[in-house]
């Protein structure tokens, strides 16, 4: 869903066909990963728009729990600087960048709170 999403830059996830590590992702994990990560066309500010409209995903600083959990660094990251000027994010990890870490709820409601979030951009 999230690559055919006109909102969506990329997504990165080791069992898509699309990943160069498909193969090594799938010797190494047999039923995949919760975990996954995607950008937005229109980067930090496109973030903060999505992220005030889930219902089901619950906005994190970290990404390890039973509930689906999103984070976007960008945002702790200016936040931040407010304290430390010098934060800055490391080369790699752009403003767009969206952790995603799928948790127990249902595919439908997931898929559902991401594409009434993503229909904000």
């Amino acid at each position: 869903m999230l690559e055919a999403h006109q909102a969506v830059a990329w997504v990165s996830y080791p069992f898509l066909d699309s990943h160069p590590g498909k193969a090594i992702a799938q010797k190494q994990m047999s039923n995949g990963s919760g975990m996954l990560a995607f950008g937005l066309k229109s980067g930090f500010d496109g973030a903060r728009k999505i992220f005030d409209r889930f219902q089901l995903l619950t906005r994190a600083v970290s990404l390890g729990d039973t509930d689906s959990l999103i984070y976007h660094p960008a945002s702790i990251m200016r936040a931040r600087q407010a304290i430390r000027k010098d934060a800055h994010l490391v080369d790699g990890v752009g403003e767009d960048l969206i952790r995603l870490s799928v948790g127990l709820e249902t595919v439908d409601d997931i898929v559902a709170d991401l594409q009434q979030a993503l229909a904000a951009v």
